[in-house]
This record gives structure tokens, sequence and C-alpha cells, in this order.
């Protein structure tokens, strides 16, 4: 550093010698944040967590009646034992409902035996990951990112009153043994098939009309 007139002049020496240091510094601390960090992402359908993950809670899966057309459009892992905070006695009409959900997979080969049956869920934590993301219409993971489980896309019918967002079932999924078969009530889940369109944003070939969409949870 310099001083010309009683001002302290920065060359682009001691410029460049502050960078090194900042890169030096970044260089040593990355791997440190890395091994910090952590994900979570909820596997649908299992109760367990893959053996690197660390299992926070497993429960079973919530969301809107499928013949309703309000409510929440979000599936939930809900825990098995909630903690209530002053509810308000008996039922309220003025509210959203939460129901349990079931598979509807009577022609679809892979979940033949989940049909009718109540799903259950997992939340899973990663360390040394800061990025989760569920890939559509892929059953692997770009390069670079780990595997976390593998599936197929549900969501809730086309045709019902209800919409939800898509979910990541995994591949093996189960079912909960202890609750009964068929309750009626439910927050229904269905495979999601593609409609492609010649031209189209989905175009046919490669995508199928009326093939199921795999899935993949990845991290990094």
């Amino acid at each position: 550093m310099e001083t010309i007139n009683g001002n302290d002049i920065v060359s682009i020496e001691d410029k460049n010698n502050d960078q090194d240091i900042d890169d030096d510094f970044e260089k040593r601390q990355l791997p440190t944040l890395r091994q910090d960090s952590s994900v979570t992402y909820v596997r649908w359908g299992r109760k367990t967590c893959p053996q690197h993950a660390e299992l926070i809670y497993e429960g079973v899966i919530g969301g809107s009646y499928y013949g309703h057309s309000g409510g929440g459009a979000n599936y939930l892992c809900m825990p098995y034992q909630p903690f209530y905070d002053s509810p308000a006695a008996s039922v309220q009409s003025p509210r959203g409902y939460l129901y349990g959900s079931q598979y509807y997979t009577t022609d679809f080969e892979p979940y033949n035996h989940l049909y009718n049956h109540d799903p259950p869920c997992a939340v899973c934590r990663v360390s040394s990951r800061s990025t989760t993301y569920t890939v559509p219409a892929r059953n692997v993971c770009p390069s670079g990112w780990h595997v976390e489980y593998t599936g197929y896309m549900m969501t809730s019918s086309y045709s019902g009153q209800q919409r939800s967002r898509f979910i990541c079932m995994d591949g093996n999924a189960d079912y909960v043994f202890w609750t009964s078969y068929n309750q009626g009530t439910a927050a229904m889940l269905y495979p999601v098939e593609v409609r492609c369109v010649n031209g189209g944003s989905i175009p046919c070939a490669p995508y199928v009309s009326g093939d199921e969409l795999t899935c993949a949870v990845c991290t990094s």
C-alpha cells in the first residue's frame, strides 16, 4: 500500500493478495459448510428411510377428501401421535378438513396389492447435502446427484373435485397394516399417466400417452 498526499492508495497487487486470501478462506470453509448442512424430504409410501438417512418420524399420508372442491391441495405426512393445543369442542363447520389417504390402483400392476389400503410415509434427513429435488418422468438422478428413492408419480384423479399436488410414491410402496380396507371417505391417490401431443410442449416420442410416469427423489 502506498501513501500519496496523506492518502492510502491500494495497489492492484494488494487487491489481488486480498482476493487470494478470500479465495483460500472459502476453499477451507466450503467442505465444513457442506458437512454441517442437511436436507429433509418425505418418503411417500414407506415407513422407513434409506440406510444413509435419519428417520425424523413416520406416519400416514393425509389430504383433502376427493369429493370436496375446497381444502388444501397438498398431501401431508401426518405423525401417528398428534399434540393438540386448545381445540374447539366438537366438530365445527367452517373448517378445512383433513382425511386419511388411500391407494386407487386397481389397474396398475406394481401397486395392485395396495388398492384401497392406506399409504404410510416417513420424514427423512440426509447430512452433508444442501438440496433436494423430485425428478418427474425419470427413475434416475442427474449426474453428481444422490438417489434417495425412485418410484411412480401419484396424485388425485383428473375427474375428481379435489385438485392436489403430484408426489413421488416409492416403487416398493407399503401400506399401514392396522388400517381398515376401503374407508370410502379419503384423499385418493392415483398413478399419473402422460397425455402427449405431437408438436406440443410434451411431445409424443419420447413420451407415450397412457404410460404411467416414474420419478426419482434426488439430493445434492
